[in-house]
């Protein structure tokens, strides 16, 4: 009996490290493709930076190229700041974390500087009836409207980690969510997304 007992207890403990083991596997895979996933992200971002080579407008080529760098640099900041929250590294944070909030406003400042560029072609394009606009791009309406909501409000956070202004966790938590729904909602229908050429 007694020995039943302890032929049952082995078991319990075997099957427990044998479940532990399981569940450490499971995260350690997660937290690994998770990496993999945040990193070609930044990867995706430079390869984009090179395909903005190719738009034919100039100033929009320049703000295209300019931005998607500068949000590559953000985040492959950013990784090595998740990578320190989940202990992967240790590094001190606080040039880390002030340098990527410095690309993140870069980045959202030139996306701004080219909607204030479509603005001005749209105006062009409806007051001018054509006679002094440029031939090539004009760009529509609601999509331009939306992009300049996502980046005014994009802004806020940043500015905010820079300590340039003081904003309650519940206007960046409302701020943070449409710039997020005018995101997915551009990913959603094609034609809500901004148009390179």
């Amino acid at each position: 009996m007694h020995n039943l007992n302890c032929d049952i207890s082995i078991h319990l403990h075997i099957s427990f490290i044998v479940f532990e083991i399981k569940k450490l596997c499971t995260i350690l895979i997660r937290i690994f493709f998770l990496t993999v996933l945040r990193l070609g992200k930044g990867f995706e971002m430079l390869y984009a930076a090179k395909e903005g080579f190719y738009i034919k407008d100039f100033v929009i080529q320049t703000c295209v190229v300019l931005s998607r760098i500068a949000s590559a640099c953000f985040l492959f900041l950013d990784h090595i700041l998740w990578l320190h929250r989940v202990k992967a590294i240790n590094v001190d944070i606080k040039p880390i974390s002030k340098l990527c909030n410095q690309f993140w406003v870069l980045s959202t400042i030139i996306n701004l500087v080219r909607n204030a560029y479509d603005w001005n072609r749209i105006r062009l394009n409806q007051h001018s009836k054509h006679e002094d606009l440029p031939a090539g791009y004009v760009p529509e309406l609601l999509p331009t409207a939306l992009d300049t909501v996502k980046n005014s409000f994009d802004l806020l956070i940043p500015m905010n980690g820079l300590k340039y202004w003081n904003i309650a966790g519940v206007v960046q938590g409302t701020t943070g969510a449409i710039s997020s729904v005018i995101g997915m909602m551009t990913i959603w229908d094609d034609r809500l997304k901004l148009q390179n050429r």
